[in-house]
């Protein structure tokens, strides 16, 4: 059996979608070849199936659309976000997927043999283009069970990691994370450690607060190792494109044992009837009566993270790849 898999990218996307499930199915069938590569293939010689990841670009989304017609390889189109709903405040993102891009995808979307993606939501989108659309939940490695996190200053340490794409969604907490910092009650207690980019500490900062930045990672593993966070945050605003999205950052958090204050919103409102123990918060009311409770109680922090963890032992990649193998027919 040979699978070729064209990345969309080497960082998050990439990682959880196709460079780690690769690797593990790869694992479990030595007998197979694996290969990842950034170029869509011309040809399909030998090659069983055919994974495309985000494919939209003119050159390779006509490459993949003629393999698919001409049915010589099994293809997947692989697809974690819904695109088609992207929030006019993500401009990056908006300026890139033009409504060009957007048809290849959808085309591409309608000619696979099969589509994989991450929530039910985001399949319920990509069924009205293709009806055999699989779900492949996000999955962490099981290492990440067993690690221990960094030891950080003796403060309690307010943790957050992502994007531009996610300045609107900050600011869901960020007025609440602000005023805890600077309280006199809690500025020699708590701090808050970003990580990722840009840095957006100004905004829940002030003279009498603690706060850190950190830049990117090269790879997700190395990301894992630095989050430092006795209490993880989550906020996501609740919008169409928001809805759509996994759960991914509360499984980080729970695999490592670190209880979580999330928005109680789609994704995370699905984990935590999965089983996912956080605090979720509406309002900024909400935000601030959770992490004055948490930051105040080391015993919670400590139950809800061991809890987490629990939860998060389900989602293994090492416990769950044969959803992949099925899904590219393999098995």
């Amino acid at each position: 059996m040979k699978l070729f898999g064209v990345l969309a990218d080497t960082q998050g996307c990439g990682w959880y979608r196709m460079i780690m499930p690769f690797t593990e199915v790869a694992r479990r069938n030595p007998g197979w070849r694996l290969y990842l590569d950034g170029l869509m293939p011309d040809r399909v010689d030998g090659i069983d199936v055919l994974v495309a990841q985000r494919t939209c670009l003119p050159e390779p989304s006509a490459t993949f659309q003629r393999h698919c017609r001409e049915g010589a390889v099994r293809t997947v189109l692989e697809l974690d976000d819904d695109l088609w709903s992207l929030d006019p405040a993500n401009r990056a993102a908006v300026k890139f997927y033009t409504p060009e891009l957007l048809e290849n995808l959808r085309r591409n979307v309608e000619l696979a043999d099969v589509v994989t993606t991450t929530t039910e939501p985001l399949a319920e989108v990509l069924r009205q283009m293709n009806p055999n659309v699989v779900v492949l939940p996000n999955m962490i490695p099981k290492w990440l069970l067993h690690h221990d996190r960094p030891v950080t200053n003796g403060r309690v340490t307010l943790g957050w990691a992502g994007g531009p794409g996610h300045s609107r969604d900050f600011g869901e907490m960020a007025a609440p994370v602000r005023r805890l910092l600077q309280h006199p009650r809690f500025r020699d207690e708590a701090e808050f450690h970003m990580i990722g980019g840009p840095d957006w500490t100004d905004r829940v900062s002030s003279p009498r607060s603690t706060t850190r930045h950190t830049g990117w990672f090269p790879n997700v593993e190395d990301l894992y190792r630095a989050l430092d966070f006795d209490l993880g945050l989550a906020p996501l605003r609740p919008t169409p494109f928001n809805d759509a999205k996994s759960d991914v950052k509360l499984l980080e958090y729970a695999a490592l044992g670190i209880p979580a204050i999330a928005s109680d919103t789609g994704p995370y409102q699905r984990a935590e009837a999965a089983g996912a123990l956080a605090l979720l918060c509406r309002t900024a009311r909400d935000w601030a009566a959770a992490l004055e409770a948490l930051v105040n109680d080391a015993e919670a922090r400590d139950r809800m993270g061991k809890e987490a963890r629990e939860w998060a032992a389900t989602r293994s990649i090492e416990t769950n790849a044969h959803l992949w193998e099925s899904a590219y027919g393999a098995k």
